[in-house]
């Protein structure tokens, strides 16, 4: 699972800026922040990932 996950990083990354994928991987909604642990985003689990590489 870890590694389709950071291929499928890979080809997101390689797409132009403008692509809607690409946008999404850097985009941050303004939302309240409800009580408890922070929800897991995908980003964070492919950080997780290659920083166990």
């Amino acid at each position: 699972m870890q590694e389709s996950r950071l291929r499928w990083y890979g080809h997101i990354r390689r797409r132009p800026p403008d692509y809607d994928s690409n946008l999404a991987l850097h985009l941050s909604l303004p939302s309240h922040r409800s009580r408890g642990r922070p929800k897991t985003r995908w980003k964070d689990v492919v950080l997780n990932d290659m920083s166990e590489c």
